[in-house]
């Protein structure tokens, strides 16, 4: 075998390893596109609001619970009860989130363990921004032992 036929031989084998490298990542960005288009372009496509179309088509395709629009008196009431310590990621949003709840009687009561928590500025905040919630703080902790 010459040297030239060598030569060819290595050129075909990585011509071939090349395309099929270039083939392996056009399939994953295709696949990459195709998640993204199936998570965001729906929402868009049917034209409604980022906040009244979820990303996901489970939570679009669920029915709406009728207590949700049922009149006040007509369902009962609901405690949403929130113990916090600290700070964390987006606790804000996380927070407020229990304030934009659609069911039409509940109350949220916020507990933390001491009154030089972090999280204290960020309730206070909230229950100032929404007075028409029925929302309450209490600061202290009992330990409980069950026998």
């Amino acid at each position: 075998m010459s040297s030239f036929q060598t030569l060819a031989n290595r050129d075909v084998i990585l011509s071939g390893l090349s395309v099929v490298g270039l083939m392996w990542y056009i399939g994953l960005w295709s696949i990459g596109l195709l998640g993204c288009w199936t998570a965001y372009v729906p929402r868009f496509c049917l034209r409604l609001d980022v906040e009244q179309a979820p990303s996901r088509k489970r939570y679009r395709l669920r029915p709406r619970s009728p207590l949700a629009t049922a009149p006040r008196g007509s369902v009962p009431g609901v405690s949403i009860l929130r113990p916090l310590k600290g700070l964390d990621t987006n606790l804000y949003e996380n927070l407020e989130s229990t304030f934009t709840q659609q069911y039409p009687d509940y109350e949220i009561i916020f507990s933390v363990a001491d009154d030089h928590d972090q999280s204290l500025s960020v309730v206070r905040d909230l229950i100032s921004k929404h007075p028409n919630i029925n929302a309450k703080l209490i600061v202290g902790m009992r330990r409980v032992e069950i026998y």
